[in-house]
């Protein structure tokens, strides 16, 4: 490695140059249409190759101890005397070691993995290949593997915070300040990012707190700051949050506004700040967002829900894909890499490993089937779906870029129940609901005390949680029409000026303000979570949540179940065994009162609460519909929390429970 890029050599056997197959078999017969005979003559010409025949075997690797060889059954004895084992119709399992061999046996006459992906399946393999010249952060990542008295000390560093700046000397004394620690896995993938020299794709399953993972990793390479963290919109205000949680002051500098969130066209990045957070449209609308506030391009970037830039010609791509190949530093976090779906995978591997990857063609053509569909003027297209050796970009993935974990693989070290709040994009509420909180909230002051609003917005609360809890919770449909009543009286113009409103009358209205404030952006950040295709629970309390949220689902073709207090007990029960049984069905749309006794839910383990209710035994309860006996995993509960409405005052009710 030397300059601004890295050689990597190897001696190869001196032998043929080996096909590359692409698929499919020649030929037009003649009693086929002009269109037929044309595709066929086109098929015939990608399966040829330059060498115009096609290879007698081929080669995969399935991990990192197997090979796999294709062959017809005429190379059967020789496979066979090689110490083979035979696993199917002309498919022959070898040890990663008799790789070489097997190369000295097939000849020329075998088409094996390009030299690029041997490189990338580590030292066993990379001895085979030909010359890869690569830049250096590339080569960087590639010789991750090398053996403790050849590593770089680069490769050598272990998981140590910066030195100064409020941080402690190591990752287990590192706490946030909500007085959370880092589990063992999280320390886990932060060292293999710093192995990675920081650049990784952490593909850990939704709940593993990815998050915490990324900004502490980035912590690590403050210098190079300021830090991109490009995300979906609903997304922006939750990392914003996240950074102040987990980051010490010292570490986002002097500024006044160190954490700084892009939410309309017409803002700049300062110079001062030392996170900029921009969400994928605006990032691909204004140039001016890829640079920060001093004009140079960011060094350090984080990507999260990376699977957004599975298209590499959309126009979140073509303005992200250049920044992360730039950056120094580039962090994607994705809880779904699609090995299944290889043509998805193309961007982020040539995002994370610049100069290594070929031509999205190239890589197509040997991981992806190819699906060749009509185009204009008589031509042919074709579309790459699927893969084809799954196990083999599996294993180039985990030996370059990419760490995952399964709950069910890290579920000693969680704890039974992980809450997070996720803070909604204040620039997303409605308008004129907001505006009637406010001047709402203005009164409740002089009706508790004088007390400060925010302290007697908690007051009121408690109270209304406390006098449910005396007198029994109402459950179901008598619940919802509780609510329905007080929601009529709180409008009723009759009353509203002839008397004052009670403190729970107060608590309503507030209720039903914040539920229209924050419908929409409600509504956003599940249609984020749907896209993760995890399934999960999804409670509100108002009809008009619940329809708000029925009519996103629908408008993403999403299968979903609902319930509240208007579903007959038949047709409940009949839902419930739906989404229990049909792995298909991805939500269930649930009334927080109606729903909080007598489900059982646990085919899920996430739980997200568009809204909360100001009755903290019935929280618990819904909780309790996934968390129950027989849930094998840790539940994730999601509180989306609006700011400046009620939700600051209930979440602190919860928080004091």
């Amino acid at each position: 490695r030397g300059g601004g890029a890295s050689e990597l050599t190897a001696m190869a056997p001196k032998r043929r140059p080996p096909v590359q197959q692409h698929g499919g078999r020649g030929g037009a017969g003649q009693h086929r249409s002009g269109k037929a005979r044309a595709f066929a003559m086109w098929r015939f010409r990608r399966a040829a190759g330059d060498s115009g025949r096609r290879a007698a075997a081929s080669i995969e690797v399935l991990g990192a101890d197997r090979v796999l060889v294709a062959a017809p059954p005429a190379m059967s004895p020789e496979l066979q005397a090689a110490g083979g084992v035979l696993s199917g119709r002309g498919r022959w399992h070898f040890p990663a070691s008799a790789f070489g061999q097997l190369l000295r046996l097939l000849g020329s006459d075998v088409c094996v993995p390009p030299s690029w992906a041997l490189v990338a399946l580590g030292q066993e393999f990379r001895r085979y290949s030909e010359a890869v010249q690569v830049p250096k952060k590339t080569g960087q990542v590639l010789l991750r593997d090398l053996p403790a008295e050849r590593a770089p000390a680069w490769q050598r560093a272990s998981a140590v915070l910066p030195q100064g700046k409020g941080w402690p000397s190591s990752l287990e004394e590192l706490q946030s300040a909500d007085g959370r620690r880092l589990l063992p896995y999280q320390r886990e993938a932060i060292a293999f990012g710093l192995r990675n020299d920081g650049r990784v794709l952490l593909g850990d399953e939704m709940g593993l707190g990815k998050t915490a993972q990324a900004l502490v990793l980035a912590a690590h390479y403050s210098h190079e700051w300021p830090l991109l963290v490009a995300c979906p919109a609903s997304l922006c205000s939750a990392w914003a949050e996240e950074a102040v949680r987990w980051l010490p002051p010292g570490a986002l500098g002097l500024g006044t506004t160190p954490v700084q969130v892009l939410a309309r066209g017409c803002e700049v990045p300062r110079r001062l700040s030392r996170i900029v957070v921009v969400s994928y449209d605006l990032l691909a609308q204004h140039d001016r967002f890829k640079q920060c506030g001093s004009g140079t391009g960011f060094r350090v970037a984080i990507c999260d829900e990376a699977h957004f830039l599975k298209s590499a010609d959309s126009q979140r791509s073509r303005a992200l894909l250049p920044i992360l190949k730039r950056a120094r530093r580039a962090i994607l976090l994705t809880g779904t890499p699609a090995v299944n779906n290889a043509a998805e995978l193309y961007p982020l591997l040539d995002a994370l490993l610049p100069g290594l990857v070929p031509s999205r063609a190239e890589f197509c053509a040997r991981y992806c089937q190819e699906h060749p569909v009509p185009g204009p003027r008589g031509r042919w297209a074709v579309v790459w779906r699927g893969s084809t050796r799954p196990d083999e970009l599996h294993r180039i993935l985990l030996k370059t870029v990419m760490i995952r974990r399964l709950k069910r693989e890290v579920l000693t070290q969680m704890p039974s129940k992980v809450r997070e709040c996720v803070r909604l994009d204040r620039a997303k509420l409605c308008k004129q609901a907001m505006s009637e909180l406010k001047r709402l909230r203005s009164s409740v002051p002089s009706a508790s005390g004088g007390r400060e609003p925010s302290e007697s917005l908690i007051q009121l609360v408690a109270k209304e949680d406390a006098q449910a809890e005396l007198a029994g919770c109402k459950v179901g449909g008598e619940a919802e029409a509780a609510t329905a009543a007080q929601d009529e009286d709180v409008h009723d113009p009759r009353t509203a000026s002839s008397k004052p409103k009670s403190s729970q009358q107060v608590v309503s209205e507030m209720a039903r303000l914040t539920c229209e404030a924050k419908a929409g952006a409600a509504a956003d950040y599940v249609e984020c979570v749907l896209q993760t295709g995890v399934r999960f629970l999804l409670f509100a309390h108002h009809h008009a949540m619940l329809d708000a949220l029925e009519q996103r689902l629908a408008k993403m073709h999403t299968k979903y179940i609902r319930i509240d207090g208007s579903t007959v007990p038949v047709k409940r029960t009949a839902l419930v065994a739906s989404f229990q049984e049909d792995k298909s069905v991805q939500v269930a749309l649930l009334s927080i009162t109606a729903c909080g006794q007598g489900l059982n839910l646990q085919s899920a383990s996430v739980v997200i609460f568009a809204e909360l209710y100001w009755v903290v035994g019935q929280m618990l309860q819904a909780e309790d519909r996934v968390h129950r006996v027989g849930q094998a995993s840790t539940v994730n509960i999601h509180y989306l929390l609006a700011p400046g409405t009620l939700d600051d005052a209930m979440h602190e009710v919860l928080q004091r429970k």
